[in-house]
């Protein structure tokens, strides 16, 4: 059986595609973090909205909490509600996911 991801359904095993953090140079297909895509200079569609450091708020724009759990749980919440990103979320893509991290 799958590893349990938090709010999402246990992953197949093993989980499609990959996680790279672009600062290292790595190649990847779609943009997962916050702020301009390095490559597109567009902001990703995936990234967290909600963050509890107050510089990293005012820098991107991004929702201020109180903590990271509050964070996780808000971005959760803003997934749900909306049905397009939910189902490529339950069919993750076979491509390699880059962000900044």
């Amino acid at each position: 059986m799958g590893e349990q991801l938090g709010f999402f359904a246990p992953a197949p095993a093993p989980w499609p595609g990959r996680v790279v953090n672009i600062k290292d140079g790595d190649r990847y297909d779609v943009y997962v973090g916050r702020g301009p895509c390095p490559q597109r200079g567009k902001p990703g569609r995936w990234g967290n909205p909600f963050t509890d450091i107050p510089h990293v708020a005012e820098k991107h724009g991004l929702t201020l909490v109180a903590s990271r759990d509050e964070a996780i749980a808000c971005y959760e919440q803003h997934l749900r509600a909306c049905p397009d990103r939910m189902a490529v979320i339950a069919r993750p893509p076979n491509r390699t996911k880059g962000h900044s991290a």
